[in-house]
């Protein structure tokens, strides 16, 4: 369905369905294609239907995308269909480079302070690359070792409310 905005850009969006991809594209007042987006999902598993990939192209090129990737069954960090990390990469022409990776860590079921499915922790792009050149993986990292290096750590009660935010060594409780 294309519309136009006050620039005189047209911008349209094509649905497709689950598992495979959709697009949506802005293009100049020339009509040339300046700007488009392409959406793919997993196509199965447990995860099947979440959004795998979403990459940005200039005309038919792909320069950027970012790249989800899902807590599964058996992870002690999160539940089937949890968002584990987006990582932004950029084409170099051959290969898509890495940028940067924000990786994410959830309570489960009877864990103190949460629920399941509840954002636990939160590591900033930064922060991920610095625990990576410390010789940490975040994603195979103790609770204890994240929670030295998150940027965000969450806290609920009883009826899934934030009771606290700690963000980047300040704490606020409701």
């Amino acid at each position: 369905i294309p519309s136009r905005n006050g620039s005189n850009q047209i911008t349209s969006f094509v649905q497709q369905p689950s598992g495979s991809s959709s697009s949506s594209s802005s293009s100049g007042s020339g009509g040339q294609p300046t700007t488009a987006y392409e959406y793919s999902y997993l196509s199965g598993g447990n995860n099947g239907g979440r959004l795998q990939t979403v990459t940005q192209k200039r005309g038919a090129v792909g320069v950027r995308r970012t790249q989800n990737s899902y807590y599964d069954t058996g992870s002690a960090n999160g539940g089937i269909g949890d968002l584990q990390a987006v990582t932004l990469q950029q084409y170099n022409g051959v290969g898509w480079d890495t940028l940067a990776t924000t990786y994410h860590r959830y309570y489960k079921a009877g864990d103190a302070h949460g629920f399941a499915h509840g954002l636990k922790y939160v590591v900033s792009p930064a922060t991920y690359e610095l625990m990576l050149n410390r010789g940490i993986v975040p994603e195979s990292a103790a609770d204890a070792v994240v929670a030295t290096y998150a940027d965000l750590y969450l806290e609920y009660d009883a009826n899934q409310r934030v009771t606290l935010m700690r963000q980047s060594g300040t704490s606020t409780w409701t």
